[in-house]
Parts: structure tokens; C-alpha cells; sequence
């Protein structure tokens, strides 16, 4: 906590032609880091007495800004930020702000500021959003495996049970997530199975993947053994089709041959 004597409390935000400026004998300044995950709501405190006006000011990362405003005279509210941002109750009452559902848009500085009778109080919080990733864990046709963790924030963290021959990359996305990936080589692993380990600051305990060579081995010759009975089926029913065509060809071809000389006679005999 901050405390400063002899300044002038400034707010330049709450109309388009409203310029307040307020000689005070004394300023409070508190300041708080907010760390939250995308999705999540999240309430801002401000110092909260009666306050004849109190001005929530936001300064987002992505360069723009708003604010959030109440003045006891008259009872007036007044803000330009987007539906998700607002008074989690009525401002006359409670001072607090909140994020109803909080995404990487929302990360900024949070300033408010309350006039009162004794002065004007400040808080300031720096609010930032945690992006959990997707993970998944996979294998290759070419033996090795592959954990990754996709479009995190902060980058999420990979590491192997047993350590062996691996190689770790990310790549920034253009959201401002990162997507990190890590490939094992199986050919180098002593074991059987296989964990990949996977943290990251919006979890509250890492995600543990595993994969047994034993059993994609197991998945390997069944592929295998499918694709071999199939194709034998295949060539199977390809020669009995074969030989049926055969049968009926040659039957038929000796119906013709032993019909064709009575055919013949009985020609004759109708010129006759």
C-alpha cells in the first residue's frame, strides 16, 4: 500500500465532454497481480466506502481501452466496455468488478479509483489469462512417439519416463499461444512403456500419457495379420469366381454344341 498527500485525482473517461479534475488532501494506492484460466470468471476489488464516484479505467494488452463509471449524483452509470466486463452487483453498493468469462482479449491493467469525502482511493491489478493446451500422445509408423501440448500459454513443459533420445520444439501461434512438441525415439528406450509428462501453470497437477510398445507391437502384427487374411480372401473368392465362370462357360458351351446338329435336321426337314 502507497500513500501520497497533495494530489489532484484526474478523470478524463466518462463522457465524451466530461473533464473532472478534484484537489484532494491525500491518495491510497494498492496494487495486485490476477492470474486466471481462459474461461473462468474473476472479480476485481476496489477500495469500497461511500464514495460519490468511483471510475473503473482498463488499459488492455492489445492497446485499446474502456471504462466503467458511477456517480452518486443522480444515481448515473456509464461504461464503453464490452458486455463481459461489468459491476458484479449495483455499483452504489459494491465498487467490485467482473469478468464473466475471462480470455486472453481481457489481459491488462485494471485501474479504479473512488472519491470520497477523505480523498480518493486507488487499486490497480495486472490481470493475466492462462490457456490450458490440448495433449495428446501418439506413434508413428517410423518408431518413435510423439507427445504434444497445443496452443498453450504460457508454453507447457514436456518431459520423458525414461529419459532417451528426445527432441523438444515450439512454435508461436498467431493468437499468442504455443504449441509444443516432443518426439521420442523408441528405437532408444530400454523399457516397454513409455510416460510423457506434461505441465503447465493452468493445471493443478501435470497430465501423464503413456504408451506400451508392447502393445503397438501387439497392434503391428494383428494390422498385419488382418491385411494378409484379407488380401488371401480376396484371392480366395477371385478364384472360386474364376472357376465358376469356367464351369458355366464350358457347360453351356457343350448344351450348345449338342444342340446344334438336332437344330440343323429339323431345319432340313421343314424344307422338305
Amino acid at each position: 500500500m502507497e500513500t501520497k498527500s497533495g494530489t489532484n485525482f484526474v478523470l478524463k473517461n466518462l463522457g465524451p465532454l466530461i473533464l473532472l479534475t478534484v484537489s484532494v488532501a491525500m491518495s491510497t494506492r494498492g496494487e495486485s497481480n490476477q492470474i486466471i484460466v481462459a474461461g473462468a470468471a474473476v472479480t476485481l476489488a476496489c477500495p469500497h466506502q461511500r464514495s460519490s464516484l468511483i471510475v473503473w479505467q482498463v488499459y488492455l494488452k492489445n492497446g485499446t481501452s474502456c471504462y466503467v463509471s458511477y456517480m452518486s449524483e443522480g444515481n448515473k452509470t456509464q461504461k464503453n466496455c464490452s458486455k463481459n466486463v461489468d459491476w458484479v452487483s449495483t455499483p452504489e453498493l459494491d465498487s467490485t468488478l467482473l469478468i464473466k468469462s475471462s480470455q486472453m482479449s481481457n489481459e491488462g491493467i485494471y485501474k479504479c479509483s473512488t472519491l470520497n469525502n477523505n480523498g480518493t482511493f486507488d487499486s490497480e491489478h495486472v490481470l493475466t489469462v492462462l490457456v490450458p493446451p490440448e495433449v495428446s500422445l501418439t506413434q508413428d509408423t517410423n518408431g518413435t512417439v510423439v507427445c504434444k501440448a497445443t496452443a498453450g500459454k504460457p508454453a507447457a513443459k514436456i518431459s520423458w519416463i525414461p529419459p532417451g533420445d528426445s527432441s523438444t520444439a515450439s512454435e508461436i501461434l498467431p493468437n499468442g499461444t504455443e504449441t509444443v512438441t516432443s518426439i521420442y525415439n523408441t528405437t532408444s528406450a530400454k523399457e516397454n512403456n513409455l510416460t510423457c509428462f506434461i505441465s503447465h501453470p493452468a493445471w493443478s497437477k501435470s497430465y501423464i500419457l503413456n504408451i506400451s510398445q508392447v502393445d503397438n507391437e501387439k497392434i503391428k502384427i494383428s494390422t498385419i495379420l488382418y491385411i494378409t487374411l484379407s488380401c488371401l480372401l480376396g484371392i480366395l473368392l477371385l478364384s472360386v469366381f474364376i472357376y465358376l465362370w469356367h464351369f458355366f462357360y464350358r457347360r453351356q458351351k457343350k448344351v450348345m454344341e449338342n444342340k446344334g446338329p438336332e437344330t440343323i435336321s429339323r431345319q432340313n426337314n421343314q424344307v422338305n
